[in-house]
């Protein structure tokens, strides 16, 4: 039985970049699979991917066995729109109690991340737990199923801020020490390619 649902957010089209960032090499693999591989060791979990442009060409990376592929015609629509699609999907399936969102282009965070992120979640019986960097607040976040309604409903293209700042006294912040870093542009890149060289 599945009590996680994790939801990987790789819908977009990477307009900035210039070409989807989801299939770009990191660690002898797509930017896609490295982010399932940090995914795919949490115990009692069912691993949804949201995609949208460049459907096809990404699907093909997934190498993941039983990760569930959610397909996306308003991608273009942005986060919140994709958010809801996999909420509408999860709650096929009532034995979840509380869903991971997270994107495609954060590599940085690895598996002892998550897995501290959802251990923390868990032992302080928390709402919503938002992830802290340094300078600034986020993803990953953590919904527990109450707020699946509220979730199915997004439209716009900042994901679950509505939510989290409509509940804000109900959320805790998951501390992490390093920076934010995600990848949006040719030079964001290539920094993580210098990251990873060092």
């Amino acid at each position: 039985m599945s009590h996680t649902a994790i939801v990987v957010l790789a819908a977009g089209s990477s307009s900035r970049l210039g070409s989807p960032k989801q299939l770009l090499a990191y660690k002898n693999t797509s930017l896609i699979q490295h982010t399932l591989n940090q995914l795919d060791e949490i115990p009692s979990s069912q691993i949804f991917v949201v995609l949208g442009a460049y459907v096809k060409f990404v699907e093909r990376e997934i190498t993941t066995p039983g990760v569930i592929t959610i397909f996306n015609p308003d991608w273009v629509e942005g986060m919140g729109n994709s958010l809801a699609k996999a909420i509408q999907e999860i709650t096929k399936q009532p034995s979840f109690e509380h869903v991971l969102v997270t994107l495609c282009d954060l590599p940085l965070l690895e598996k002892n991340f998550y897995k501290s992120l959802l251990h923390f979640h868990q032992s302080g019986k928390n709402d919503i737990t938002r992830t802290a960097y340094q300078h600034v607040k986020g993803v990953p976040v953590i919904f527990n199923t109450e707020f699946f309604p509220e979730l199915q409903q997004l439209i716009s293209d900042e994901g679950a801020k509505t939510v989290i700042q409509k509940h804000k006294n109900r959320v805790t912040d998951f501390s992490w020490p390093e920076p934010y870093f995600d990848i949006d542009t040719m030079e964001s890149y290539q920094k993580l390619l210098l990251k990873t060289s060092e």
